[in-house]
């Protein structure tokens, strides 16, 4: 005997049903929002490596700038060294000369203008410095003495128990101290 068969068709054109939903709107919504914190805190710590790391670059372009300022300006001043040593040697103690007779002729007019006796003073100086001083002192009405035993480069003048005293040489150290410590400024 022959059996029926039975055959089952299945019709496709029907949706499968949605599968079950395995998380909800909310969970989905802060999965979301901790991927957005994650993402903008690495981009955070990204931009502030970057900023650091330009920042180190122009530090040691800075310094590196300096070193190579402070390394020129050495070795212009020690170029120039010898020919501002020269100057010093040469200039400076004709300056202080120039100076220290200015100041000496200023103390003279002043003290000519404003003492009633002159003649009690006593005027020093080295043979250098006698001519210009005579010079002065054969105006009329100057009675002042002039004794040209003194140290060369020096004056002193003496009058109703004062003194006052100019030396060239020490003039000329100050000129050469502040010419250095000018040099020196320099090279800092």
């Amino acid at each position: 005997m022959m059996t029926a068969a039975i055959l089952k068709l299945e019709s496709f054109d029907r949706r499968p049903p949605p599968p079950p939903a395995l998380f909800t709107q909310a969970d989905l919504d802060a999965a979301f929002a901790a991927g957005e914190a994650r993402a903008r805190a690495a981009a955070d710590a990204d931009a502030r490596a970057d900023l650091a790391a330009r920042v180190a670059a122009l530090d040691a372009s800075v310094r590196e700038r300096t070193a190579c300022r402070a390394g020129m300006m050495g070795e212009v001043v020690g170029a120039l060294k010898p020919v501002l040593d020269a100057f010093a040697d040469g200039a400076l103690p004709v300056l202080a000369r120039a100076r220290m007779q200015a100041a000496v002729l200023a103390e003279l007019e002043r003290l000519s203008d404003s003492a009633d006796d002159c003649g009690t003073a006593a005027l020093r100086c080295g043979p250098d410095d006698a001519a210009l001083l005579q010079d002065w002192l054969g105006r009329p009405g100057c009675a002042i003495a002039l004794d040209p035993t003194g140290a060369p480069g020096t004056v002193d003048l003496a009058i109703r128990g004062g003194r006052v005293c100019f030396d060239h040489a020490a003039v000329t150290q100050g000129f050469r101290d502040l010419f250095r410590d000018f040099m020196d400024g320099l090279t800092e």
